[in-house]
């Protein structure tokens, strides 16, 4: 069967039973980079957005004894710089996440060296948080001293 590539308009022999729409690799990239653009960038599963699919919830506890429950690190980073007295800005926001990531992988046991706090903010664990043996005894009493 002769199809026209969606393209350059030129035709190209193809299979009933394909679904090719372009001549060539690269009219096929032409035509991905135009239809694709900004696929994710709305969708509430895969941009910046509490519902991502990778968010994981946080229990961050600021130096006044303040709660914050959420979900989604960096975006709630991007939001709060102020609160760590930061800029605004991207760079900020990965700062911050960076500096609880690193107190949860001190905890888990993956850091030689345990991180406690960041600028004065703690990370309280959740029961279901999966630690190794030898630190469930010192989560158990560094949350009690919170």
């Amino acid at each position: 069967m002769i199809k026209y590539c969606s393209e350059c308009g030129k035709p190209f022999k193809s299979y009933v039973y394909e679904n090719k729409l372009t001549c060539s690799k690269e009219c096929s990239s032409v035509r991905r980079s135009r239809t694709h653009k900004g696929c994710g960038v709305n969708n509430p599963r895969i941009g910046k957005f509490e519902t991502n699919i990778n968010a994981k919830e946080w229990i961050l506890v600021d130096p006044h004894e303040k709660v914050y429950k959420i979900k989604n690190l960096k975006n709630w980073a991007r939001s709060n710089c102020h609160l760590f007295q930061k800029e605004t800005s991207e760079k900020s926001a990965a700062q911050i996440a960076s500096g609880f990531i690193q107190i949860k992988k001190g905890f888990e046991g993956k850091r030689k060296y345990i991180q406690r706090t960041y600028k004065g903010w703690t990370l309280q664990l959740k029961s279901k948080d999966k630690l190794p043996l030898a630190f469930r005894f010192f989560v158990e009493r560094f949350n009690k001293v919170l």
